[in-house]
């Protein structure tokens, strides 16, 4: 399958690539692709529970589940409030994540390579 965005999971305090997320925009597919030479004593929980049982190219369910981890769930209380904060019609887990820059509170992990709201 081709997709059509290839972004960057890196860590924000040692500017560390750890993995590749790939986005399909036509068909709303994600495919997260963990580097397989990345220690893995160093590793972020979020990416070591799949690269310690050997999956480094995630399916995209497993994928999509990495991702909806990491962004405002769509039954969170107001959503439309942040909805509109986020610029977008209606929810979507890609949107979400250019907005959040896939940032979340369970690590230093960010996304790069969105473009103009999610560099």
């Amino acid at each position: 399958m081709r997709y059509s965005m290839e972004l960057s999971v890196k860590d924000s305090s040692k500017r560390r690539e750890w993995a590749k997320l790939y986005y399909n925009t036509d068909k709303k597919l994600f495919n997260l692709v963990i580097n397989k030479t990345a220690d893995l004593k160093r590793m972020p929980a979020s990416l070591w529970v799949y690269a310690s049982s050997g999956k480094y190219d995630l399916s995209h369910a497993d994928s999509l589940e990495w991702v909806r981890d990491r962004i405002i769930p769509d039954g969170r209380q107001n959503i439309q409030s942040i909805l509109r904060g986020a610029k977008l019609d209606e929810y979507d887990e890609f949107g979400m994540l250019r907005y959040t820059k896939g940032k979340c509170v369970q690590d230093n992990l960010y996304i790069s390579g969105m473009g103009a709201n999610g560099r």
